[in-house]
């Protein structure tokens, strides 16, 4: 891999808006510059990249990620915020953080994703860990939160099947999950089980 694939690194290291060029020119750079990027972060996907060159571009401060994976793992920074906040991810879908990002939209978005099997299996995985709820209106937190009372106080998650525990049906509902593979129980119940050993 020889300079001929870096004629924007000029560009790129002594790119200033100057007073001399004009607004067309500037943005004409711009855009060969963006894709430039694009097929730089293509290359080094792919493992193409000349090692010297990926190390000019982390010294700039390069992301590596493109802008739409940027978006989303700023989102979901901002939700593991919110949750260690709240307590939870139920977050309302009008819901806007201070610094103007749509949380609750974004919430929306990637319930809408993973029901239409369109959300990819490690993001759906980094939303479980956080304790996402998929199903918001789903009473399993609650029942969760039920079992969690039941374990604190007993010891053990053995639950009678006529148990009811906080005017829920803790025993009925328990058994019903225990029914299911370990990924479709709620994730809150999950991690109840796993507290538990």
């Amino acid at each position: 891999v020889g300079d001929v694939v870096w004629p924007q690194w000029p560009v790129l290291v002594d790119h200033t808006p100057t007073g001399n060029t004009s607004l067309k020119a500037e943005l004409e750079d711009m855009a060969r510059l963006g894709l430039w990027l694009l097929d730089q972060r293509n290359r080094a996907d792919a493992g193409l990249l000349d090692p010297v060159h990926a190390e000019k571009l982390d010294g700039l401060g390069v992301s590596w990620s493109t802008p739409r994976e940027a978006r989303w793992d700023a989102a979901y920074e901002a939700l593991g915020r919110y949750a260690a906040a709240r307590g939870d991810c139920r977050v309302p879908a009008n819901f806007t953080t201070f610094d103007g990002r749509k949380l609750g939209q974004w919430v929306v978005k990637q319930r809408r994703l993973k029901r239409a099997g369109a959300l990819a299996a490690d993001r759906a995985a980094l939303l479980d860990a956080l304790g996402f709820t998929w199903a918001p209106n789903d009473r399993g937190d609650a029942y969760a939160a039920a079992l969690a009372a039941f374990v604190a106080r007993e010891g053990h998650a053995r639950v009678p099947r006529k148990h009811r525990e906080a005017d829920l049906g803790l025993g009925e509902w328990l058994a019903k999950q225990r029914r299911k593979p370990a990924e479709e129980r709620p994730p809150a119940l999950r991690r109840v089980l796993e507290g538990v050993g």
